[in-house]
């Protein structure tokens, strides 16, 4: 919904708008524009209204006769038109007091002014100093502070190790030999339970060999006998073999 502006409130305020009806009907069912509306006519409500006042029937006759005068000064010729200088307006020479008035006035204020924007800029500037040499000054402190806390807590941390060192060094040295003499221990465990695997393993495979060897030379013996006598009977039935080349006569 479209809202009525101020222009169309006061003009319905004093009945002067051209779509009064309009107006109306929207006030019925707009909320807001009523609200403004009635504010509108208290704000103007407490404005005091001057009455008109009533003019006579002479009024425009005796206004043409206060301006008469003046226009017939003001009738110049069309040829000394022509060939006249063109001038400013005349003013009347009451103006001349409160012109000058206005413009030592105007001079005072500007130099007054001036000055005063003057002074504080020299002022803002004289502070801008000073608060940077402080700012300068209270850097510089705090450095000198931090450098020399710095520097008693690097002294007292050299005295302090130089003071433990010994105690550290021995802790460290005892350290060190208590966990070679685990390390040692753990390795030679080590090495035993290897030591033990190994002669477990050997002594099993020697038993194993053994009963292998023996095996085998009884079956070496066996195999022997019988091969010699396979031999025998060979060479006794079978008869001595050709040479292995012939020499032709």
């Amino acid at each position: 919904m479209k809202h009525l502006s101020d222009e169309q409130l006061v003009f319905h305020h004093y009945q002067v708008s051209d779509d009064g009806h309009s107006v109306e009907a929207h006030l019925a069912g707009c909320e807001a524009c009523r609200a403004r509306y009635q504010a509108l006519q208290d704000v103007l409500s407490a404005i005091p209204v001057t009455p008109v006042p009533e003019r006579s029937a002479d009024y425009g006759r005796q206004v043409w006769q206060r301006l008469q005068p003046r226009l017939d000064e003001c009738v110049v010729p069309f040829w000394r038109r022509l060939f006249e200088r063109p001038s400013l307006p005349s003013l009347p020479r009451w103006w001349l007091a409160p012109a000058m008035t206005a413009l030592v006035l105007a001079a005072f204020l500007v130099g007054l002014f001036w000055s005063r924007s003057r002074a504080q800029d020299t002022l803002a500037s004289r502070l801008r100093q000073e608060l940077r040499q402080e700012l300068v000054a209270d850097f510089q402190s705090a450095l000198n502070r931090s450098q020399e806390r710095s520097s008693n807590a690097l002294a007292a941390l050299e005295a302090r190790l130089a003071n433990d060192s010994k105690a550290e060094a021995r802790q460290l040295v005892q350290a060190l030999h208590d966990m070679l003499g685990r390390a040692r221990a753990e390795d030679r465990q080590m090495l035993l339970a290897m030591f033990r695997n190994w002669e477990e393993d050997n002594a099993a495979a020697y038993v194993t060999l053994r009963q292998d060897l023996e095996e085998l030379a009884s079956l070496t013996d066996k195999e022997m006998r019988r091969a010699r006598s396979i031999l025998v009977e060979l060479a006794a039935q079978t008869p001595p073999p050709d040479p292995p080349f012939r020499i032709n006569k």
